[in-house]
């Protein structure tokens, strides 16, 4: 096999692989330990501080 047939199939391969390994990824990391909500009172909780300290935009 010529290395451009290798190239190709590597690509073909690169490609059908990673969609499997990010999906296989996700699933293992989710969690139902924290809500969007709370995340989003976090967040607004650290915008709030930083904005009193100061440090908004730096």
């Amino acid at each position: 096999m010529d290395e451009k047939d290798k190239l190709a199939i590597y690509e073909e391969l690169k490609h059908s692989l990673f969609p499997k390994r990010f999906e296989k990824l996700l699933k293992s990391t989710q969690s139902d330990e924290i809500s969007f909500d709370e995340i989003t009172k976090e967040v607004e909780d650290v915008r709030q501080q930083r904005y009193e300290e100061g440090k908004q935009g730096k």
